[in-house]
């Protein structure tokens, strides 16, 4: 998803709308054969994600407007948050069933943990679909570039980072309690 951002904000620079939008298509379409050549599959994600990039693609061609375009990855957060949350709201947290469908062995405090962190998760991703939309609307598309691309990297590290100390803050104290 980095390379079509990085892409699509030199290109609309230097040759404008209509070359950024037609080379970002172009890359979502060699993305989606070049993962078919490799694996003899495409992955859900990645059909959905270029299929979003070429559509969006096409509106803001039509509309001469990029911001179609740049709500792309605000649009996939909020799909995140959704399923993030709605797994959580239905006891079926959706990091647990990936933990569980990979064969790792989950333990009731990865449990406890792993259930509020696929909330949590989806909490921060509506923030980051917030945050999103606001830089598409307002910010310049380099700007915009930079969050969607190192930004979002740099605070989900960050994110990850603080539920870590907080997992270790809570196991510590439980285990002391004992």
């Amino acid at each position: 998803m980095l390379v079509p951002l990085v892409l699509f904000t030199v290109v609309e620079e230097w040759g404008g709308l209509t070359w950024a939008l037609v080379l970002s298509v172009i890359y979502a379409i060699g993305e989606v054969g070049w993962e078919l050549w490799r694996f003899r599959r495409i992955s859900k994600l990645t059909l959905f994600s270029n299929l979003m990039v070429v559509g969006l693609s096409f509106v803001s061609y039509l509309t001469q407007d990029g911001l179609w375009f740049k709500l792309q990855p605000a649009i996939l957060e909020i799909i995140f948050a959704i399923i993030l949350i709605g797994s959580y709201l239905l006891k079926k947290p959706l990091l647990i069933s990936m933990m569980k469908s990979q064969g790792h062995e989950v333990n009731e405090i990865m449990l406890q943990f792993f259930n509020g962190l696929t909330f949590r998760m989806g909490l921060f991703f509506i923030a980051q679909s917030i945050l999103a939309v606001y830089a598409s609307l307002y910010w310049s598309t380099e700007v915009w570039a930079f969050l969607k691309s190192i930004g979002l990297f740099v605070m989900m590290i960050g994110y990850m980072v603080l539920e870590v100390l907080i997992f270790k803050l809570k196991t510590t104290q439980q285990t002391q309690r004992k």
